[in-house]
């Protein structure tokens, strides 16, 4: 995976739990979306690679939020202070 990224020019994020509770917090905020750890780190790692530069300031960016296999996320909420979401399921 790390060759085809550096390949094609493309960059590889990551983030640590912080950066994922906040992620998930503000995604629940800002546009009413309960995100599970997945969808958090994704765009816990997409504002990592803004914040590097690795984005440009018009770049689009497509990102698949879904929790495949994980129960779709139920329950987050409940596990990150700040979000006043109920976990559901």
């Amino acid at each position: 995976m790390r060759e085809i990224v550096r390949t094609s020019g493309g960059a590889l994020g990551s983030a640590g739990d912080p950066c994922v509770h906040e992620a998930i917090a503000s995604a629940a905020r800002a546009e009413g979306l309960l995100l599970g750890s997945v969808g958090g780190t994704t765009i816990a790692a997409i504002g990592k690679l803004a914040e590097k530069g690795l984005l440009g300031r018009r770049a689009t960016v497509i990102a698949c939020l879904a929790e495949v296999g994980s129960g779709g996320g139920a329950g987050t909420g409940a596990a990150v202070p700040g979000t006043g979401l109920a976990g559901v399921g």
